[in-house]
């Protein structure tokens, strides 16, 4: 088995397996192997699949991301959680542009997110009205990297300022800056798809 196969799989209905870190020698590296995927797996799936919108492609990012992990345990022995987090968050970021800049399927991706979320109704997270959701993401879509990074973690995984600061190494008033902008561009995008400019 190879170390991409042992580490962090998910099963066909979703269900994920904790890690076997064959690949990891020490005792120390196999237990910070192990916390991390049981408190990082779940939101950083969630953040994959945010941003790439396909399931399959979001569990390879995840993959590769705790196979990174596995590799460079020697270098984050002794960081805390929130370090390692922040560490996959951002290891995870850099494999989904990676993707879209190899493949150049980021445009399709999308087409196809907004065919299947179209079909579905809303939930009661979408509020009172059903939102477009095709154009809600090709507008994500036109933002930079970093404010579609603070838009998914701020709307899709419902982290708090203070908490995406953490993640992205950035102060909590600079995620708020972003954050502010990214919402206006987004608005202004909405509006004009609209006609409502």
């Amino acid at each position: 088995m190879t170390d991409a196969q042992s580490i962090a799989t998910q099963g066909p209905g979703g269900e994920s397996s904790p890690p076997t870190a064959e690949g990891v020698k020490s005792a120390a590296g196999r237990q910070m192997l192990e916390r991390a995927y049981d408190r990082f797996y779940d939101g950083l799936f969630r953040y994959c699949v945010h941003r790439v919108y396909h399931r399959e492609t979001a569990e390879d990012v995840v993959s590769t991301t705790f196979v990174a992990l596995a590799q460079n345990i020697a270098k984050l022995a002794g960081a805390g959680d929130e370090a390692v987090g922040r560490w996959l968050f951002r290891v995870a970021g850099n494999a989904i542009h990676s993707h879209f800049r190899q493949t150049g399927r980021r445009g399709k991706i999308m087409a196809n997110f907004g065919q299947e979320r179209a079909g579905n109704p809303p939930s009661a997270a979408d509020g009172p009205e059903r939102l477009d959701w095709p154009a809600v993401h090709a507008a994500i879509r036109q933002l930079q990297p970093d404010q579609q990074n603070i838009v998914v973690l701020r709307f899709f995984e419902g982290l708090t300022v203070e908490e995406i600061a953490r993640l992205t190494s950035k102060r909590p008033g600079t995620v708020r800056v972003m954050l502010w902008r990214a919402m206006k561009r987004l608005s202004g995008w909405l509006a004009h798809l609209r006609g409502e400019e």
